[in-house]
Protein backbone atom coordinates (compact mmCIF):
# COMPACT_ATOMS: atom_id res chain seq x y z
CA UNK A 1 0.00 0.00 0.00
CA UNK A 2 1.49 3.52 -1.12
CA UNK A 3 2.21 5.63 2.14
CA UNK A 4 0.96 9.02 2.37
CA UNK A 5 2.29 12.32 3.95
CA UNK A 6 0.00 11.78 6.81
CA UNK A 7 1.66 8.31 7.37
CA UNK A 8 4.85 8.64 8.67
CA UNK A 9 6.67 5.32 9.04
CA UNK A 10 8.36 5.28 12.54
CA UNK A 11 11.16 1.88 12.74
CA UNK A 12 14.15 4.23 13.89
CA UNK A 13 15.02 4.12 17.61
CA UNK A 14 13.07 1.26 18.45
CA UNK A 15 15.21 -0.66 20.06
CA UNK A 16 17.55 2.65 21.22
CA UNK A 17 21.47 1.74 21.82
CA UNK A 18 22.11 4.84 23.51
CA UNK A 19 19.37 5.51 25.63
CA UNK A 20 20.71 5.61 29.11
CA UNK A 21 22.36 8.09 31.63
CA UNK A 22 26.18 9.13 32.52
CA UNK A 23 26.77 10.84 35.75
CA UNK A 24 29.77 13.68 36.54
CA UNK A 25 31.55 11.13 38.74
CA UNK A 26 31.62 8.24 36.24
CA UNK A 27 32.51 10.89 33.63
CA UNK A 28 35.27 12.07 36.38
CA UNK A 29 36.83 8.75 36.96
CA UNK A 30 37.33 8.18 32.82
CA UNK A 31 39.32 11.89 32.70
CA UNK A 32 36.51 13.25 30.62
CA UNK A 33 34.52 16.26 30.40
CA UNK A 34 30.54 15.48 31.34
CA UNK A 35 27.78 17.57 29.51
CA UNK A 36 24.58 17.54 29.69
CA UNK A 37 21.19 19.33 29.66
CA UNK A 38 17.69 18.81 29.33
CA UNK A 39 14.65 20.23 26.70
CA UNK A 40 11.36 19.94 27.14
CA UNK A 41 11.13 16.21 27.79
CA UNK A 42 14.59 15.04 26.63
CA UNK A 43 17.92 14.99 28.33
CA UNK A 44 21.28 14.20 26.94
CA UNK A 45 24.55 13.15 28.19
CA UNK A 46 27.77 13.45 26.14
CA UNK A 47 31.25 12.25 26.93
CA UNK A 48 34.22 14.16 25.87
CA UNK A 49 37.52 14.33 25.61
CA UNK A 50 39.38 16.90 26.95
CA UNK A 51 42.62 16.68 25.27
CA UNK A 52 41.53 15.45 21.64
CA UNK A 53 38.20 17.55 22.08
CA UNK A 54 35.81 14.85 20.82
CA UNK A 55 32.99 13.47 21.74
CA UNK A 56 33.61 9.40 23.01
CA UNK A 57 30.17 8.46 23.74
CA UNK A 58 26.58 9.80 24.09
CA UNK A 59 23.66 8.75 25.94
CA UNK A 60 19.83 10.35 26.44
CA UNK A 61 17.07 9.75 28.65
CA UNK A 62 13.11 11.10 27.58
CA UNK A 63 10.02 10.66 28.94
CA UNK A 64 8.51 11.51 25.49
CA UNK A 65 7.16 9.42 22.69
CA UNK A 66 8.55 7.62 20.02
CA UNK A 67 9.96 10.74 17.92
CA UNK A 68 11.89 12.06 21.22
CA UNK A 69 13.63 8.27 21.47
CA UNK A 70 13.87 8.54 17.90
CA UNK A 71 16.08 12.25 17.95
CA UNK A 72 17.92 11.25 20.92
CA UNK A 73 19.09 7.91 19.52
CA UNK A 74 19.94 9.84 16.03
CA UNK A 75 21.80 12.64 17.84
CA UNK A 76 23.78 10.28 19.84
CA UNK A 77 24.36 8.24 16.92
CA UNK A 78 26.05 11.76 14.72
CA UNK A 79 27.37 12.74 17.54
CA UNK A 80 29.70 9.84 18.64
CA UNK A 81 32.96 10.34 17.34
CA UNK A 82 32.77 13.69 16.28
CA UNK A 83 34.98 16.35 17.17
CA UNK A 84 33.08 18.94 19.45
CA UNK A 85 33.23 21.78 17.26
CA UNK A 86 31.22 19.12 14.60
CA UNK A 87 29.09 18.06 16.98
CA UNK A 88 27.84 21.43 18.42
CA UNK A 89 27.27 22.56 14.55
CA UNK A 90 24.72 19.80 14.51
CA UNK A 91 21.70 21.09 13.95
CA UNK A 92 17.40 19.93 13.92
CA UNK A 93 16.95 19.77 10.06
CA UNK A 94 20.71 17.37 10.05
CA UNK A 95 18.55 15.02 12.58
CA UNK A 96 15.71 15.02 10.62
CA UNK A 97 17.61 14.44 7.73
CA UNK A 98 19.40 11.55 9.75
CA UNK A 99 16.14 10.18 10.10
CA UNK A 100 14.64 10.70 7.15
CA UNK A 101 17.21 8.65 5.48
CA UNK A 102 15.82 5.60 7.81
CA UNK A 103 12.78 6.42 6.86
CA UNK A 104 11.47 7.78 9.95
CA UNK A 105 9.40 10.92 9.43
CA UNK A 106 7.84 12.36 12.59
CA UNK A 107 4.00 14.58 12.28
CA UNK A 108 5.64 17.58 13.76
CA UNK A 109 9.10 17.93 12.55
CA UNK A 110 9.41 22.25 13.73
CA UNK A 111 8.77 21.41 17.62
CA UNK A 112 10.94 18.86 17.20
CA UNK A 113 14.12 21.03 14.98
CA UNK A 114 13.36 23.81 17.63
CA UNK A 115 13.80 21.45 20.14
CA UNK A 116 17.23 19.55 18.74
CA UNK A 117 18.68 23.26 18.28
CA UNK A 118 17.96 24.12 21.91
CA UNK A 119 19.59 20.76 23.02
CA UNK A 120 22.79 21.55 20.82
CA UNK A 121 22.76 25.25 22.18
CA UNK A 122 22.92 24.38 25.66
CA UNK A 123 25.39 21.60 25.28
CA UNK A 124 27.88 24.75 23.73
CA UNK A 125 26.91 26.62 26.71
CA UNK A 126 27.68 23.54 29.42
CA UNK A 127 31.21 22.69 27.71
CA UNK A 128 33.25 25.15 29.77
CA UNK A 129 31.66 24.62 32.43
CA UNK A 130 32.33 21.35 32.32
CA UNK A 131 36.43 21.21 31.39
CA UNK A 132 36.55 23.94 34.01
CA UNK A 133 34.72 21.20 36.70
CA UNK A 134 37.02 17.89 35.14
CA UNK A 135 39.71 20.35 35.58
CA UNK A 136 39.02 21.13 39.38
CA UNK A 137 38.04 17.66 39.80
CA UNK A 138 42.08 16.93 38.82
CA UNK A 139 43.41 19.37 40.47
CA UNK A 140 41.93 18.17 43.86
CA UNK A 141 43.28 14.70 42.96
CA UNK A 142 46.61 16.28 42.39
CA UNK A 143 46.35 18.03 45.52
CA UNK A 144 45.08 14.99 47.62
CA UNK A 145 47.86 12.63 46.12
CA UNK A 146 50.69 15.26 46.37
CA UNK A 147 49.81 15.24 50.18
CA UNK A 148 49.64 11.60 50.55
CA UNK A 149 53.39 11.47 49.30
CA UNK A 150 54.30 14.42 51.29
CA UNK A 151 52.71 11.87 54.61
CA UNK A 152 54.69 9.54 52.79
CA UNK A 153 57.77 10.61 52.68
CA UNK A 154 58.09 12.46 55.81
CA UNK A 155 57.24 8.54 57.50
CA UNK A 156 60.35 7.26 55.09
CA UNK A 157 62.93 9.67 56.19
CA UNK A 158 62.06 9.16 60.15
CA UNK A 159 63.06 5.21 59.48
CA UNK A 160 66.10 3.74 60.45
CA UNK A 161 67.91 2.05 57.53
CA UNK A 162 67.00 -1.72 59.23
CA UNK A 163 63.01 -0.35 59.13
CA UNK A 164 63.63 0.70 55.66
CA UNK A 165 65.36 -2.56 54.48
CA UNK A 166 62.52 -4.85 56.26
CA UNK A 167 60.10 -2.38 54.92
CA UNK A 168 61.28 -3.15 50.73
CA UNK A 169 62.11 -6.73 51.35
CA UNK A 170 58.33 -7.47 52.81
CA UNK A 171 56.76 -6.16 49.07
CA UNK A 172 58.87 -8.35 47.51
CA UNK A 173 58.40 -11.19 49.37
CA UNK A 174 55.67 -13.75 47.86
CA UNK A 175 55.40 -13.28 44.21
CA UNK A 176 58.46 -11.75 43.44
CA UNK A 177 60.89 -14.03 45.36
CA UNK A 178 58.56 -17.15 44.24
CA UNK A 179 59.01 -15.84 40.72
CA UNK A 180 62.94 -15.84 41.17
CA UNK A 181 62.75 -19.12 42.89
CA UNK A 182 61.38 -21.35 39.63
CA UNK A 183 64.81 -20.09 37.90
CA UNK A 184 66.84 -20.60 40.56
CA UNK A 185 67.46 -17.21 41.28
CA UNK A 186 66.66 -14.84 44.09
CA UNK A 187 67.36 -11.35 45.12
CA UNK A 188 69.29 -9.44 48.41
CA UNK A 189 68.40 -5.83 49.73
CA UNK A 190 71.57 -5.07 50.35
CA UNK A 191 71.28 -1.00 51.94
CA UNK A 192 69.09 1.98 51.28
CA UNK A 193 72.18 5.25 50.49
CA UNK A 194 71.26 8.55 49.89
CA UNK A 195 67.38 7.93 51.70
CA UNK A 196 65.85 7.03 47.96
CA UNK A 197 68.66 4.30 46.36
CA UNK A 198 68.47 1.04 47.14
CA UNK A 199 70.77 -1.56 46.57
CA UNK A 200 70.54 -5.21 45.66
CA UNK A 201 72.21 -7.86 45.02
CA UNK A 202 71.06 -10.61 42.67
CA UNK A 203 71.64 -14.31 43.73
CA UNK A 204 71.82 -17.64 42.07
CA UNK A 205 70.87 -17.78 38.03
CA UNK A 206 70.13 -14.52 37.63
CA UNK A 207 73.33 -12.86 39.08
CA UNK A 208 75.18 -14.39 35.88
CA UNK A 209 72.39 -13.74 33.52
CA UNK A 210 72.18 -9.90 32.39
CA UNK A 211 68.86 -10.75 30.29
CA UNK A 212 67.78 -11.21 33.74
CA UNK A 213 68.40 -8.73 35.90
CA UNK A 214 67.27 -6.40 33.29
CA UNK A 215 63.81 -7.64 33.22
CA UNK A 216 64.05 -8.21 37.25
CA UNK A 217 65.89 -5.47 37.49
CA UNK A 218 62.44 -3.49 36.25
CA UNK A 219 59.85 -5.76 37.87
CA UNK A 220 61.33 -5.17 41.50
CA UNK A 221 61.84 -1.62 41.05
CA UNK A 222 58.43 -1.47 39.79
CA UNK A 223 56.89 -3.15 42.70
CA UNK A 224 58.81 -1.63 45.67
CA UNK A 225 57.81 2.25 43.89
CA UNK A 226 54.16 1.04 44.09
CA UNK A 227 54.22 -0.93 47.26
CA UNK A 228 56.42 1.58 49.62
CA UNK A 229 57.52 4.45 47.75
CA UNK A 230 57.23 5.89 44.32
CA UNK A 231 60.47 7.99 44.76
CA UNK A 232 62.50 4.89 45.12
CA UNK A 233 65.04 3.88 42.80
CA UNK A 234 66.94 0.29 42.24
CA UNK A 235 70.19 0.26 42.46
CA UNK A 236 72.06 -3.39 41.61
CA UNK A 237 75.19 -3.68 43.37
CA UNK A 238 77.02 -5.24 40.45
CA UNK A 239 76.41 -6.33 37.26
CA UNK A 240 77.99 -9.51 34.96
CA UNK A 241 79.03 -7.02 32.19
Amino acid sequence: MKMTATEPVKEYGKSPRHRGVYFLEEATAKGMAFVSTKVQDTKIFWLVNPDEERVVNAKFFTYGGPDSVAIGEALSDMVIGASIQEAFSVSGEDVIAHLAASNYFPFNKEPLISQINDLISNMKQDHPLALAKLSLSEMKASNAKNAQNSTEDEKWLKMSNSERIKLIEEAIDGQVRDALAVDGGGIDIVEVKDDWNVYAEFQGACSSCSASIGSTFIVVENVIKSKVNERLTLVASSFPW
